[in-house]
């Protein structure tokens, strides 16, 4: 990139400041996933030498546990409605 052009794209830049009223956030853990694939990604996860990667994996696992939970929970309820 030549100097010329570096200097015209540094006069289009604009700083601003903005306040935030609300921040959103998601996580996007590979739900949409198959329950082998979740688990294999998981325990990679955990089994990483970088700690904030093992902490993801917990996380994932804590995740995945309460699914788990949450469908035993539905299929119990599916099977008292048949009755």
């Amino acid at each position: 990139m030549d100097a010329a052009f570096m200097q015209a794209m540094m006069r289009g830049l604009v700083a601003f400041e903005m306040p935030l009223t609300r921040l959103e956030a998601k996580a996007k853990l590979s739900q949409n996933k198959k329950p082998e694939q979740l688990a294999a990604a998981t325990a990679v996860l955990e089994a990483a030498a970088e700690p904030l990667t093992r902490a993801t994996g917990a996380w994932m696992r804590a995740a995945l546990n309460t699914l788990a939970k949450a469908e035993d929970t539905d299929l119990e309820r599916a099977e008292a409605d048949k009755t």
